[in-house]
């Protein structure tokens, strides 16, 4: 639905003016017209309405005279948690949206599913037909949309209506955020962001351990010790055979070969599979066939077949592996800072998850690689009227409403009191600082101890501080989500912080020319491989024969378009 520019009311209304001047009748319907249409208190003062519209075009926060409309394409979710009655056109998000912006969405399809949403979006490129304004999700799509000229220059944009603060959470990754949407010298997108700190920590039954008088693990050989311990003395009484060491949490996000979270010990190696890195020689390299990967596999190896790693690891679904941590089979898992299931604690009180930065590597330090720094693109079909509505609606959710509002306000009070999803949000990526963890724990910790006042806290930390709040003043009765919140933002945040871990970026995130056409056999080839050593269908040699496989399989050809695309950006 696209309305007629307010620009064009505008000149017709002073056309108007101009036939009543001529005319001299006096009559004064003209000026009623100013009053009613464009929001001004006074119809006496034309300039006054352009000047509403100009600043509203040109700053984040200014409010547009006449509601702008603008149709899109959006993912749903089953998981929406909305009042009843709202819908992805009429909810908290959105009337907070019209009520400071004067904009409102129009939804041209919706999708409830991440394939389905894409397969749609794809439609709509293949026809070249796209909404006013949507989310793509892979850098494949923004370069297709890019390279069709389908989409709007954002560079004006970004500079005129992205707040400050918006800049200041851009500006905290280093400008790769920004350079992943950049075109020849040109934004093309609006990049959702991906916080630093969800690298795996090491996540241990700290009841079990001091039961069994077991200390902080440190090395490799710490952490096979106490898996040791764990299996064969049954520190949580669930019988003989049963207590499972390492759990291996499938990776949703595919960060490693087959899909689980061992990210960590992998590390330790100095080996970074599912990534593109570069050696200290310049060279970049696929981090799955690295050399550092095979002694890596080996411990795996052996720790497997010791009885270490949970023998049904492989056909595990990921509902399935946090079912043992939550009825209490396992003992140890590597998973991110917000790891602590609430529904283990539901379930006993005394359960005592702990996260520690281990193994560490030679130099005694933990070297990780960090996460793609953007995910999930705002584009805006080109040619669109009013192109700053994007960046003026993220500034407004991601900043005004965070940072400058009331900390009570009513958008703060709608998420808190349906406990919504964001993907309500018209334009729902997720905006945060890089170290926005670290930054939120800080903030936390001071308001828990005493030494900041917790109503200058913004409003999502301020919610943060009741929860805790509410579990430290009774932590026997209090609630799983308490604990959690607790255990992940007070623990798990510090640990992953911790001076010891390192981070070192990967180069490359994006499809070559190739990859649509040969990559899923070679992901397929390198879980096959890496998953039959583990378990010891294949020796550890094997891996030599599945890095030449990898090559000559297209593997050679995909990292020479990655070289080549890595040197022209």
């Amino acid at each position: 639905m696209k309305k007629h520019s307010f620009g064009a009311l505008l000149l017709a209304i002073i056309m108007c003016i101009s036939l009543v001047g001529c005319g001299g009748n006096g009559n004064t319907s003209a000026d009623s017209s100013v009053v009613a249409n464009s929001g001004t208190q006074s119809g006496k003062d034309l300039g006054d309405a352009g000047k509403i519209l100009q600043e509203a075009k040109t700053t984040p926060f200014g409010k547009y005279p006449e509601t702008v409309y603008y149709t899109m394409a959006k993912q749903t979710t089953a998981e929406a948690r909305m009042a009843e009655g709202d819908t992805y056109e009429n909810n908290g998000y959105t009337r907070y949206l019209l009520d400071k912006l004067n904009i409102q969405n129009k939804n041209e399809f919706e999708a409830n599913t991440e394939d389905a949403y894409n397969q749609k979006i794809a439609l709509a490129i293949a026809s070249g037909d796209i909404p006013d304004i949507m989310i793509v999700n892979d850098l494949a799509t923004l370069d297709q949309l890019v390279e069709n000229d389908l989409i709007q220059d954002l560079s004006q944009v970004y500079e005129n209506c992205v707040s400050d603060k918006i800049k200041d959470i851009y500006n905290s990754y280093d400008g790769r955020s920004l350079k992943m949407v950049t075109y020849d010298g040109k934004i093309m997108a609006l990049p959702g962001t991906q916080i630093e700190n969800s690298n795996k920590l090491l996540w241990l039954r700290k009841d079990w351990m001091d039961k069994l008088g077991l200390k902080e693990p440190k090395t490799l050989q710490d952490l096979e010790h106490i898996l040791t311990e764990f299996v064969t003395k049954d520190p949580g009484g669930n019988g003989a055979g049963k207590t499972v060491g390492l759990v291996a949490l499938p990776d949703v996000a595919g960060n490693y070969g087959g899909g689980y979270m061992l990210d960590p010990l992998f590390a330790s190696f100095f080996a970074y599979p599912k990534q593109w890195m570069k050696n200290a020689s310049g060279e970049i390299y696929y981090g799955s066939v690295a050399n550092e990967v095979k002694p890596a596999l080996g411990v795996l190896k052996n720790w497997y077949k010791k009885g270490l790693i949970d023998p049904q690891f492989i056909v595990r679904e990921y509902d399935d592996v946090t079912s043992l941590i939550v009825n209490g089979t396992a003992g140890a898992a590597f998973a991110p800072w917000w790891m602590p299931r609430g529904d283990s604690y539901d379930l006993n009180k005394d359960v005592e998850w702990a996260p520690y930065i281990c193994p560490l590597d030679k130099s005694g330090e933990l070297t990780y690689y960090s996460q793609n720094p953007c995910r999930r693109f705002i584009v805006v079909r080109k040619g669109y009227e009013y192109p700053e509505v994007a960046a003026k609606s993220v500034s407004l959710i991601f900043d005004y409403n965070r940072y400058i509002d009331d900390v009570n306000n009513e958008l703060t009070a709608y998420e808190t009191k349906t406990g919504v999803h964001q993907m309500a949000n018209p334009l729902s990526i997720n905006l945060d600082y890089n170290d926005a963890v670290n930054i939120s724990h800080e903030n936390l910790q001071a308001a828990l101890n005493g030494e900041k006042d917790p109503k200058t806290l913004m409003s999502f930390e301020y919610g943060l501080y009741q929860t805790c709040s509410a579990y430290l003043e009774n932590p026997k009765s209090a609630t799983g989500e308490q604990w959690k919140t607790y255990m992940a933002r007070v623990f798990g945040a510090s640990a992953a912080n911790d001076k010891r871990l390192k981070a070192i970026d990967p180069v490359y995130f994006g499809t070559t020319e190739s990859m649509p056409l040969k990559w899923a056999n070679l992901e397929k080839l390198e879980e096959e491989a890496l998953l039959k050593i583990i378990v010891g269908d294949k020796p550890l040699e094997y891996f030599d024969e599945f890095v030449k496989n990898w090559y000559s399989q297209g593997g050679a050809d995909i990292t020479k378009e990655v070289k080549a695309e890595v040197e022209m950006k």
